[in-house]
C-alpha cells in the first residue's frame, strides 16, 4: 500500500494541477505562470468525524546554517514565529488521512494513515509558501528556503 501511495504522490507532483507546492516558485514566477483552465476550484473538505478532533501538529524546523533541528507544537489555526528569523508559519488545516477526490482534498477517516498539514509560511509580510506537509512523504512538497526546512513530525488529538 505504501508503494502505491508513493507512486500516486509522484504522479500528482508531476502535474501542474497538484495544489501543494505553490511556494516552491517565487511569487513573481507564480504571477506570470500560465494557469491551465480549471474545471472546478480545488477545495479542502473536513469531514465531520475529523472536524474538531485534532488540536495541534508538530513541525520540525531544521536550521541548516547551524545544523540544529527543533520540533515545535503549533495549534491548528495559529501562527508561530520561527525563532531567530523573519518567518512566520501558520497551520491552517490538518487531515489525518489525506486523499484527493476530484477537486476536493479531504480525509478518508480520522485515523492517521496519511497525515498532512496545510501550512502558510510568511516572510516580511509576504506568503512564500502555501501548501501541504506530509508526514509520510516529507520530500513531497519540501519548502524551498536557503536556511530552513520544515517537516510534519507529529500531530495531537484533542484530549
Amino acid at each position: 500500500m505504501a508503494k502505491v501511495l508513493l507512486f500516486l504522490m509522484i504522479g500528482l507532483l508531476a502535474t501542474e494541477h497538484y495544489p501543494c507546492c505553490v511556494g516552491q516558485m517565487s511569487l513573481a514566477t507564480v504571477a506570470h505562470a500560465k494557469t491551465p483552465p480549471s474545471r472546478d476550484p480545488l477545495r479542502v473538505v473536513i469531514p465531520g468525524e475529523v472536524k474538531g478532533q485534532w488540536k495541534s501538529v508538530e513541525i520540525s524546523i531544521l536550521d541548516q546554517e547551524i545544523s540544529s533541528e527543533t520540533t515545535y507544537t503549533i495549534n491548528i489555526g495559529e501562527t508561530f514565529q520561527v525563532p531567530g528569523s523573519t518567518l512566520k508559519l501558520r497551520v491552517d488545516t490538518f487531515l489525518p488521512a489525506f486523499i484527493m477526490k476530484g477537486s476536493q482534498m479531504t480525509s478518508a477517516s480520522n485515523e492517521p494513515k496519511n497525515p498532512a498539514a496545510y501550512v502558510v509560511i510568511e516572510e516580511n509580510g509576504e506568503d512564500v509558501f502555501s501548501g501541504w506537509l506530509f508526514s509520510l512523504f516529507p520530500d513531497a512538497c519540501a519548502v524551498k528556503n536557503p536556511r530552513y526546512s520544515f517537516n510534519l513530525a507529529g500531530y495531537n488529538k484533542i484530549p
